[in-house]
């Protein structure tokens, strides 16, 4: 009696005794491709067999063999794993499912029933990635062209969307028809970076032209000029395949058409004012959640980074974003938000703290810092030389800072810059001020010589200062009485009386009253 496992060997030796004759018959047919046809499994010699062999079921024209079999040696070593992948990756299955609705197959893990063309076709579609940027492809971009020049068609995208939809997709790869950043969809897009710094406009071409002439990407400054060079790492102005164009570049590919595409594209900037649609969304991202959450989506930290910090400097940030952008780990961003005049107390004061000596500077010289916090900064040895240049620091605290023995005791520093800056200070007490202006170092008095709150009679004291700059520093200061002006006009020190003079006639002194003046005193 024949035992089960004996016939099942006896079986798989028949079907492949089987499958070595198709694989002979198709060298013998096809003999170029002997080696490609030697190495291939047993799955790829039938599914070959069955559309070019004798008893073909799914017939092929021979001259469609080169095809076919690229296609199964691209396909059958990947067969296992894009059948993993569909059960277990969301975006891949719904990628099968939208490009093959009506297949016959139920897994493209199975081979037997696709095509060469669909095998090729699902290969393609394992290679893609999930993008960091969902697009309604779908989505109108008419509301964001703005003219047309000769064969361009001129938009401003209002969205990093919209940018991406202007240029579209090339239907072989599924990726962007240009290698922009600010078109990206599975990589970091830069639309919002870019905006933040430029009004950016795409030109796209009407005709049948190559890709370097079928886009333009135009970056152009609030002041109507176009920016060719950006920071380092930038392109802000390029062509179709990604290079860099300077004015002549560009004159070159635009052609005739040059003024009337720059005229267009100033007069669209004019009339926006400096604030692009796109634009607004960095705006808007400053007062709300969910807009900050949109515009660094899909973007890597770096990136994220440098586009919070435009967010930061926004007029009106709101509390939640203020705090937000606070416990930021990346230090020039509480760096800049530290400089913004409408961020709220309390995130001012976490600021003041901050283990970063560059934020708590900033916060120092922040005019919208409360009194009480800039005292506070006072004692920070690495921040109170900022501090004290601060109008709001109360006078009780400059008048300390005017103290030198205070400053040994509660400092451990006496230094010069410091006390010219308490001099300096419009806030700081006219007792403190009398002091200052008395110190043997010139560079002291030299702070009050520039206080626009001193008093005249310092003033008068310091116009006889045997220090030349003490004495340019009243010529200069707008609070000084003209009559010392003029009596600095004809000092002995050509260089204080030249400044003298530039100062009567920035007041109204006319030249010839200025000349007949000098010729008075004299």
């Amino acid at each position: 009696m024949i035992s089960q496992i004996y016939l099942r060997r006896l079986v798989e030796s028949v079907l492949l005794e089987g499958v070595k004759d198709d694989q002979r018959e198709l060298i013998s047919k096809f003999s170029s491709h002997t080696e490609e046809l030697a190495k291939l499994s047993n799955k790829a010699i039938a599914w070959l067999s069955a559309r070019f062999g004798s008893r073909a079921t799914r017939p092929m024209p021979e001259g469609e063999f080169p095809m076919a079999l690229d296609a199964i040696i691209k396909y059958e070593p990947r067969s296992a794993d894009i059948g993993k992948k569909f059960m277990t990756n969301e975006y891949f299955r719904e990628l099968i499912e939208k490009e093959f609705p009506d297949r016959s197959w139920t897994s493209p893990a199975d081979p037997t029933t696709m095509s060469a063309i669909e095998m090729l076709r699902v290969v393609e579609l394992s290679n893609q990635k999930k993008p960091r940027i969902e697009v309604n492809r779908s989505q109108s971009i008419e509301g964001d062209k703005i003219g047309r020049v000769g064969p361009w068609e001129i938009y401003e995208a209002s969205s990093r969307e919209n940018s991406c939809n202007i240029v579209g997709l090339n239907k072989e790869s599924g990726k962007p028809n240009t290698d922009w950043c600010t078109v990206r969809t599975d990589a970091s897009n830069l639309f919002y970076n870019y905006v933040a710094q430029y009004n950016l406009f795409t030109l796209v071409h009407q005709g049948d032209v190559p890709a370097r002439q079928k886009w333009i990407s135009i970056a152009m400054n609030d002041d109507g000029t176009v920016e060719h060079e950006g920071t380092p790492g930038e392109q802000p102005t390029v062509n179709g395949t990604n290079d860099a164009m300077d004015e002549g570049g560009l004159r070159r590919m635009l052609g005739a058409d040059f003024d009337g595409v720059v005229e267009t594209l100033r007069e669209r900037v004019k009339s926006h004012g400096g604030v692009s649609p796109a634009r607004a969304k960095i705006r808007d991202a400053a007062r709300d959640a969910q807009g900050f959450n949109y515009i660094i989506q899909g973007i890597s930290k770096t990136e994220a980074a440098s586009l919070k910090q435009q967010v930061a400097k926004v007029p009106g940030i709101s509390s939640e974003i203020a705090q937000l952008l606070a416990d930021d780990p990346e230090w020039r961003v509480r760096h800049m938000l530290a400089q913004n005049k409408d961020v709220p107390a309390d995130v001012i004061e976490k600021l003041s703290r901050d283990e970063n000596v560059e934020v708590r500077q900033r916060i120092a010289k922040n005019e919208a810092t409360p009194p009480e916090i800039l005292t506070s900064l006072t004692t920070d040895k690495d921040v109170v030389q900022y501090a004290v240049m601060n109008p709001r620091v109360p006078p009780e605290t400059l008048a300390s800072l005017a103290d030198v023995s205070f400053l040994d005791r509660v400092l451990n520093r006496t230094d010069r810059d410091l006390l010219k800056a308490v001099g300096k200070n419009p806030s700081t007490p006219v007792q403190s001020l009398q002091k200052l202006a008395k110190n043997s170092d010139y560079y002291i008095r030299l702070g009050v010589a520039q206080n626009s709150a001193a008093p005249a009679s310092l003033l008068r004291q310091l116009a006889d200062d045997d220090e030349r700059s003490v004495r340019t520093s009243v010529a200069n200061n707008p609070s000084t009485d003209i009559s010392i002006v003029r009596e600095l006009a004809i000092d002995e020190d050509g260089g204080v009386a030249m400044i003298a003079r530039e100062a009567l006639r920035k007041r109204g002194l006319s030249e010839s009253n200025l000349r007949k003046l000098i010729r008075q005193m004299l």
